[in-house]
């Protein structure tokens, strides 16, 4: 289930600190066979997926609430204003992260094993 159930855009539930209309997600995306891609100790590598977050952000005009980083897959918990911005904030961020991941470890290929799992944050309950 790569991409958010439909009935999930019907209606903005949450507003952004600029009092737009804004729908919540968790997203997770896990590497290629649980190598150990993303190693907390390489604080290069995780500054540039800060970076790379923090400048989609920016370009997409979304908000960053949480993330995580581990070694095998990463989330983060985002809000967006349309199903359109969802889609390529999570392209462009997944294949940056990529990029400089294989840039990092010299090598090439895949870096994902599947599309990143999107889950709607429908209410405050399920946001805390």
């Amino acid at each position: 289930m790569g991409y958010p159930i439909a009935c999930c855009w019907d209606g903005a539930r949450f507003t952004g600190k600029n009092g737009r209309p804004i729908f919540i997600f968790e997203n997770t995306v896990r590497t290629a066979g649980g190598r150990h891609t993303f190693s907390p100790c390489d604080k290069v590598l995780n500054a540039l997926m800060w970076g790379v977050l923090i400048m989609a952000a920016k370009i997409f005009g979304c908000e960053i609430y949480a993330i995580h980083i581990l070694s095998t897959h990463a989330s983060y918990i985002i809000g967006v204003p349309d199903a359109a911005t969802h889609s390529r904030f999570k392209k462009w961020v997944h294949g940056n992260w990529a990029r400089e991941a294989n840039i990092r470890r010299n090598r090439s290929g895949s870096v994902w094993g599947r599309r990143a799992h999107s889950i709607p944050i429908l209410d405050e309950e399920s946001l805390i």
